[in-house]
């Protein structure tokens, strides 16, 4: 993996492999809570991120995402007329998460109060305590 020297704006997030299945993904860490997530980010750097099922609704995930003001929990909907993966309200359709991911990994996310950051880090399952 090569070391990027450049300025935090410009900064893009590691390569998402899209021929490994969502649930497979290291980043995919499944039923874990909100408060679960937070706790596995707290010792992350900011722009570091997880995907788990949504508490609220089951048939939903949820991107919790650490910044330099705390965490965030963004919704990804699968729109139910398309089977198209939306992050939030504004962003586009995807055709899975897995792509929408890798998109954020290389562009600002359509997220008020997240509108500077990318998604740089991906947290590993594995790195469960």
């Amino acid at each position: 993996m090569a070391l990027s020297l450049g300025c935090a704006t410009n900064a893009v997030g590691e390569s998402i492999d899209l021929s490994v299945p969502f649930q497979q993904q290291r980043w995919y860490h499944g039923a874990i809570t909100r408060v679960e997530a937070e706790k596995i980010l707290r010792a992350e750097q900011e722009g570091s991120y997880l995907v788990r099922i949504c508490e609220s609704s089951r048939h939903d995930y949820s991107l919790s995402l650490k910044s330099a003001r705390g965490f965030m929990h963004m919704k990804i909907r699968q729109d139910a007329g398309s089977s198209k993966f939306i992050l939030g309200q504004f962003s586009k359709p995807f055709d899975s998460i897995p792509q929408m991911i890798q998109h954020y990994s290389m562009t600002k996310l359509p997220i008020r109060g997240a509108e500077h950051m990318s998604l740089l880090h991906p947290v590993a399952d594995d790195q469960l305590l």
